[in-house]
């Protein structure tokens, strides 16, 4: 036994009611609260590398602890577990390790009559007794399933899983999660065997009842961990990643407003009325005649540094404005020119998204349905500006884009 245990961490007591402890009686009530309330599931507590330990004194007591160590051992199918078995017989091996197969486990190792023995499944169930503990650490995993039938069901979710017809009217599977399914199937010799279902239904609720009572394998779309269903550490990642367009050039029309930002362009315009102003009511004062068209065309040549207009109104007030607007503008129209000449020898790209916080200043949505939306606003540091950029929308819709 010691040999067995070489690899154990910690020992755990897994207790399903008081009555199963032959010695409660010599345990106060505090006492066996304590333990009780100590009890902690294995996937929880462990990685694969422990041995599970499972004694089952009555024959007819298997089934409920195998399905009672499917439970504990969630996540963990792979573990070694050694099932003392002291009454069973060679048949009841048989029945034992077909019962172990549905439960998920490979790694098994019976304890009966002062004997170990295993079972293979490939290419037919048989129990075998092993000479020595060694043979059992000696052996291969398996790596030829023999064209076992792989269940799943061929969804309309692409890019992860969808069906077209080609261009020779034949049905074709694809998609990047069909796929990945598909080199595991051939890597270990499995066979693929589609679960019928309404492919143009989008509700997946009866798909995961599906998969959770063993009627199907796999799913080719992904499946939120919850209480009641896992995800593959491999295909299932618990963060955000939220794909977003690569920085491209911007239209050449805009490099013309570039050299100045939106405050120096309003200053600008401001600079204009307010000069238009001035000249109107100098020409009102001196004239009597308001002529707010006139002075605007006036100013804005002079913006444009083009003088061939004749000069509105003659007096010192305007020949100080006259002065102010020439040094004004040679000062703008020289640092427009010199930033626009830059600007036309360089390659000027939209900002580039690097962060989170660089998508609140886009008009940037993600389109998401229910499902999607529901786990992600429960995520515990999932950023407000994520959430905001969320739009829900049926599952059909996102499948057609």
């Amino acid at each position: 036994m010691q040999l067995v245990m070489k690899e154990t961490e910690k020992p755990l007591m897994i207790l399903t009611k008081p009555l199963d402890l032959m010695w409660h009686q010599n345990k106060t009530g505090k006492e066996l609260e304590k333990i009780l309330l100590a009890t902690e599931f294995l996937y929880e507590k462990f990685s694969q590398h422990f041995l599970a330990i499972v004694s089952v004194e009555n024959v007819a007591d298997f089934t409920h602890m195998a399905n009672m160590a499917k439970f504990h051992l969630r996540k963990l199918h792979t573990v070694n577990s050694l099932w003392i078995v002291p009454q069973a017989k060679m048949t009841d091996l048989h029945e034992f390790s077909e019962l172990c197969w549905n439960c998920g486990f490979t790694n098994v190792l019976f304890y009966c009559n002062s004997s170990l023995y295993v079972y293979h499944k490939f290419p037919t169930l048989k129990v075998e007794k092993l000479p020595s503990l060694s043979s059992y650490y000696e052996r291969e995993e398996i790596r030829n399933f023999h064209k076992f039938p792989l269940t799943f069901p061929i969804t309309s979710s692409p890019p992860r899983c969808y069906r077209y017809i080609d261009r020779s009217g034949n049905l074709t599977y694809v998609g990047y999660m069909f796929s990945i399914l598909m080199i595991f199937i051939e890597k270990f010799n499995f066979t693929f065997r589609e679960y019928p279902h309404n492919y143009d239904d989008d509700d997946k609720e009866p798909l995961l009842e599906a998969l959770q009572t063993g009627h199907m394998d796999f799913t080719s779309f992904p499946v939120y961990p919850n209480k009641t269903t896992d995800a593959s550490d491999v295909l299932w990642n618990a963060n955000i990643y939220i794909i977003v367009p690569k920085s491209k050039p911007i239209a050449k029309y805009k490099y013309f407003y570039k050299p100045f930002d939106e405050f120096v362009w309003l200053l600008y315009v401001l600079a204009i009325l307010g000069a238009t102003s001035a000249v109107a009511f100098l020409t009102l004062s001196k004239y009597s005649i308001w002529d707010f068209s006139k002075s605007f065309i006036y100013i804005c040549s002079i913006a444009l540094y083009q003088y061939q207009l004749t000069i509105p109104v003659r007096s010192l007030r305007f020949n100080l404005l006259y002065i102010l607007l020439i040094v004004y503008n040679f000062i703008m129209i020289n640092y427009y020119l010199c930033m626009l000449s830059s600007l036309l020898v360089t390659t000027l790209y939209e900002p580039q998204i690097d962060s989170i916080e660089d998508l609140a200043s886009t008009n940037l949505r993600f389109k998401v349905t229910q499902s999607d939306m529901d786990y992600y606003k429960q995520l515990p540091n999932i950023s407000p500006i994520v959430e905001s950029l969320f739009v829900l929308e049926d599952g059909i819709v996102l499948d057609d884009l």
